[in-house]
Order: C-alpha cells, then sequence, then structure tokens
C-alpha cells in the first residue's frame, strides 16, 4: 500500500511539474535596433540614454503594464555601438498573437518616442526568432547637417475665437531634438514683428538630410484649448534640410469658450458595414463598443484602452471613467435593441470645453470578448476606428442633442472642408478629376468616383509636400462624391489633392489664387 502510495505521489509530482512547465516562457523574440543616425545627429548620449521597447504585448511577457516602464531595456551589441537588442521571452499561448510596440530613447528626464506608427509582428510557434533590423523612425544614416528652421504658426483663425496672447502660450514640440514632446521642453513661439497673426520661434538643429522632422503646436494657458491643448490630426512632417530653412503652417487647435448650460448628449454609432480603422478589415459580429473623447465626462485614456466604465449614473457625471460601454438593448438611450447601432447618454457640465473630440473602439470577432485575455489584455487595440489623432468632433449647445455617427467615416481635420455623395451609381473604377474652378479663390470642389466600399483619405499638400488639410479619411461606400476645399486660411501658391482608396491612389495639382 505504501509503495502504492509512494508511486501515486510521484505520478502527482511530475504532473505537477508537466503543467508548471506548460506555463513556462518557451518562445524567445529578439528585437534589434540601429541607432546610427542618432549618434550621428548627436541625439543619443550612451552614457546617459537607453533604448527601451514600449508595447502592448509587456503584460503578456511578464511586465505589471503596457506602454510604459524600463522592463525592456535594451543592450548594446558586442559586436556594434550602433545596434541595440534584446531577447524577450512570451509563453506558448502568445502564438499566432499581433503585437505592437515602438523603441524609445530614455534618460533620467525625458523619453522619445519613434514618430512613426506602431511596429507590428505576428509572433511564430518557431523556439526562437529574430526580427529584422530595424532603425530609429525608420532612419538610416547618412549626411549630418546643421541648420537654423523658423517655425511659422498661422494663429489667424485661433486669435479669432479669443486667444489671448497675455495668458496664453503656444509651443512648437516634435520628435526631433531640440523639439520633444513634452511641450514645457518645446520652444515657445511669439508674435512676428510685421504680422501679429503669424507667432514663430527659430532653432538650430542637427540631423540627417532627408531624414523625416515631426512636429506640432500645443496650446497652454486659462482659454480652455480643444483636444487638451494637442493640435488634432497627424503630425506635421517635413524632410530635414541642408539648409536653413522655414516652416509655415495653419495649425488644427481651437479656442473654445466654456459651455454655459448643462449638455445631455445622446451618441449613436452605426455599426452595420463598419470597417477596422487599424487593419482595414470588415466588422462582424460586434460584441461591444466603448467611446471616449477629450471633455469630461469623455476622457482619453493616458495609455492604451482600458476597459473600464466606472460611471456614476446616480449623479448622472463621471469624474473618472477613460472609455464608456455603449448599448444596443434598448437602454440609455437605444433606440431598437439588436439593430448594431449602438448608443450612450452622457451629461456635460456647465463650465467644460464647448468644443469635444470623441472617438469609438469595438470588439468584435477577430479580437477578444469582454473577458480582456490574449492580445488585448489592456484593451489597447479597441483603439481600432482610425489612426491616431484622426477624430470626431462636435460643438455642445448647451441643450440636449442627439449625435450620429458610422463607425470610421471620421470627420474631417480642417474647418471650411466637407464631403459629399452626389451619386448612389456605382462607378466603374477609381477616379480622382481635375478641381473646378482652377485656378480658385477661395473655394473649389474636387469630384472623385469609388467603385467599391474602400477606406478613403483625400489630403492637400503644399509644394513642399507638407499635409495642410485632410478633406476626408474613413471608410465610404461605392459611389460618386464631390469634396469642397475652402483656401482663405492658406496662401496663393500651388497645392496637390492626393487620393488613396485601398491601392488606388492619385494626385494632381491645383491653384489658389488671392
Amino acid at each position: 500500500m505504501l509503495k502504492r502510495l509512494t508511486a501515486l505521489a510521484a505520478l502527482a509530482l511530475m504532473a505537477a511539474l508537466f503543467i508548471g512547465n506548460t506555463a513556462e516562457a518557451s518562445v524567445s523574440v529578439k528585437f534589434q535596433i540601429h541607432i546610427g543616425a542618432l549618434l550621428q545627429s548627436g541625439s543619443f548620449d550612451p552614457s546617459t540614454d537607453s533604448v527601451l521597447i514600449r508595447g502592448d504585448f509587456q503584460k503578456l511577457a511578464g511586465d505589471s503594464i503596457t506602454w510604459g516602464g524600463t522592463k525592456f531595456t535594451m543592450s548594446k551589441s558586442a559586436t556594434n555601438d550602433s545596434v541595440y537588442t534584446l531577447d524577450v521571452a512570451f509563453p506558448d499561448s502568445a502564438v499566432g498573437d499581433t503585437i505592437q510596440y515602438k523603441y524609445v530613447i530614455h534618460n533620467s528626464s525625458t523619453d522619445n518616442w519613434e514618430s512613426i506608427n506602431n511596429r507590428t509582428y505576428i509572433i511564430t510557434s518557431a523556439a526562437t526568432q529574430e526580427l529584422p533590423m530595424a532603425y530609429f523612425n525608420n532612419q538610416k544614416p547618412g549626411v549630418v547637417a546643421t541648420v537654423n528652421i523658423t517655425f511659422v504658426a498661422n494663429l489667424g483663425g485661433m486669435l479669432a475665437e479669443g486667444f489671448n496672447p497675455a495668458i496664453d502660450s503656444v509651443y512648437v514640440v516634435g520628435g526631433n531634438p531640440p523639439l520633444n514632446w513634452g511641450y514645457a521642453a518645446g520652444e515657445t513661439m511669439t508674435p512676428s514683428f510685421d504680422n501679429p497673426n503669424l507667432y514663430e520661434t527659430t532653432l538650430q538643429f542637427t540631423g540627417i538630410i532627408g531624414a523625416t522632422v515631426n512636429f506640432k503646436l500645443f496650446g497652454a494657458g486659462t482659454d480652455p484649448f480643444s483636444n487638451g491643448g494637442w493640435e488634432s490630426g497627424d503630425n506635421h512632417t517635413f524632410p530635414f534640410p541642408s539648409a536653413d530653412t522655414t516652416v509655415t503652417w495653419t495649425p488644427n487647435l481651437h479656442v473654445t469658450k466654456p459651455s454655459s448650460d448643462k449638455d445631455v448628449v445622446i451618441f449613436h454609432v452605426d455599426m452595420n458595414n463598419a470597417f477596422d480603422g487599424i487593419n482595414f478589415k470588415e466588422i462582424k459580429n460586434v460584441k461591444n463598443v466603448w467611446i471616449t473623447g477629450s471633455v469630461r465626462p469623455l476622457n482619453w485614456p493616458p495609455s492604451g484602452w482600458p476597459l473600464a466604465d466606472t460611471v456614476n449614473e446616480s449623479a448622472g457625471i463621471d469624474t473618472t471613467a477613460q472609455l464608456h460601454r455603449m448599448y444596443d438593448d434598448g437602454t440609455h438611450g437605444d433606440s431598437l435593441a439588436g439593430d448594431n447601432r449602438w448608443t450612450i447618454t452622457l451629461t456635460f457640465s456647465p463650465g467644460v470645453s464647448s468644443y469635444v473630440e470623441y472617438k469609438f473602439g469595438a470588439i468584435f470577432d477577430g479580437y477578444d470578448t469582454l473577458t480582456i485575455g490574449g492580445v488585448v489584455s489592456n484593451g489597447s487595440l479597441i483603439d481600432n476606428e482610425s489612426r491616431s489623432g484622426v477624430n470626431h468632433t462636435m460643438v455642445l449647445s448647451g441643450t440636449s442633442q442627439g449625435i450620429y455617427n458610422h463607425f470610421g467615416d471620421m470627420d474631417p481635420n480642417n474647418p471650411g472642408t466637407g464631403v459629399k455623395r452626389i451619386s448612389n451609381e456605382v462607378p466603374a473604377s477609381f477616379s480622382l478629376t481635375q478641381n473646378y474652378p482652377n485656378p480658385f479663390n477661395p473655394t473649389t470642389q474636387i469630384n472623385y468616383s469609388i467603385p467599391r466600399s474602400s477606406f478613403v483619405t483625400l489630403k492637400i499638400y503644399n509644394v513642399l509636400g507638407q499635409e495642410v488639410a485632410t478633406l476626408f479619411a474613413g471608410r465610404q461606400s461605392a459611389g460618386n462624391y464631390v469634396a469642397t476645399f475652402e483656401g482663405s486660411r492658406f496662401a496663393s501658391g500651388v497645392y496637390f489633392y492626393k487620393l488613396q482608396a485601398g491601392n488606388f491612389s492619385s494626385i494632381k495639382k491645383m491653384l489658389l489664387m488671392k
């Protein structure tokens, strides 16, 4: 009997060991990045700076947080001072998951994040895996130049809205030293000597000729700025010049008056025939929809999109929630249960900014359930309606109102623009026509055709290749469309407009003459 018990105990111990081994990490992924361009431009000091990896994978790989911390600090290669590497261990359960991440230059006072879109990688079943060599911001070493760059922002619109130079300030911030994304360390812009509508500053940069420079305007002061003071939309970019240059732009930032009364807003979002704005796949079998934004009770999450709705419904307001759950069950303002049109009713208190930016996120087949397991352990992947910085907008009116959106059909990034469907007839092919009138002052129209449902962007660029306006960014059904471009805020000159729809791309030139 004792021998039998001993044998059973041994089997139990072996089973426990086996179970324990199945939970141990058995997949190793090697990350590697080349920072030669940063060393060339003096943007990296090996004695004080370190290279980190941050992303949505961190909890999956044993960390307590995502998109932060210093757990995944890379080591300098023994054979190349410009290369940093790190082997990250993942459990077997991670095989097949898509992770998102970025490289970060870190020191005691600042973090310099890559300004490109999140990098992605699908973990395979191989015991050891090696990612191809990456370059910080995709920039390889090249010819170095030291130049003076003058940034000139046209604040005419913001001044008309109530920007007060006595109490308000604007900064140029960005991802290329001496700029960084912390506005306190950004450079203050001051009025031009001969034009009070223009705010400017001149900075000396050392960088690789042709490298991409990323920047934005940030507003701080007593008045409420839209989007928490951050300019909306994608980063502004230009190639690093070989000589001194001036960069001029009209910021997509607004000064808004505080709301004067309580607003009850019913948000509706139609998920029928919707597409994922990150992976460009059709959304099927929606499990849940969430909303967040810039003005409380909406509250942009500081990192990721954690699925937590802590609204105090009895008080009618919320001071802590980052995402609010929406409903398709006939409650919370939803008019018809089960029609895949999701709704929530939110109350905005008097005194908040009247200009509201907001965005939806969804969980559906191909993502995860509300158990929040696997690849979306922190909910970050439900920020999937559009790319970062492209949001819906609305203005509080001091009354009750209903707001209707289709998931992925984003508002234009600039005022004075608009896109309308002019025909439901299905065209035979993609096309972009010449704007009319051309030359124009200040308004022109651009016609284009979409033969099948596609993700569409229609953007305006200046002669330097800088994006100055986005007329549309989102999903559009098949049909014929007309976009209106209002150029009163722009200088006379040649501009280009580009239509991107699926794999189709077309660029045409137009002339603004004032």
